[in-house]
């Protein structure tokens, strides 16, 4: 089965040899390691500032639902005079 040239997709077979040599000819044998030390740099950055955000999201959550839990601070824990009238004298 014939393929389309602009077809989307990961390349196959022998498309990343190709892709390979132009890499190495345009940035050259030396230049390569630091191209994928940065590259490794730059992966363990942006996963460290993924599991940031993601941890500062799950103690807002968990900050969110204890406030809900917890009791109200003006409330009376009896029933008697809870409608903030004074007391009666006899």
């Amino acid at each position: 089965m014939i393929t389309p040239m602009l077809a989307l997709g990961l390349p196959h077979g022998s498309d990343w040899i190709w892709i390979l040599a132009i890499v190495v000819l345009l940035f050259g044998a030396n230049k390569l390691p630091m191209l994928a030390r940065g590259l490794g740099k730059s992966i363990a950055e942006f996963k460290k500032a993924k599991d940031e955000v993601e941890r500062e999201f799950n103690k807002a959550l968990h900050e969110d639902e204890s406030k809900k839990q917890e009791k109200p601070v003006g409330t009376i824990a009896n029933n008697s005079g809870s409608n903030n009238e004074p007391p009666k004298q006899a």
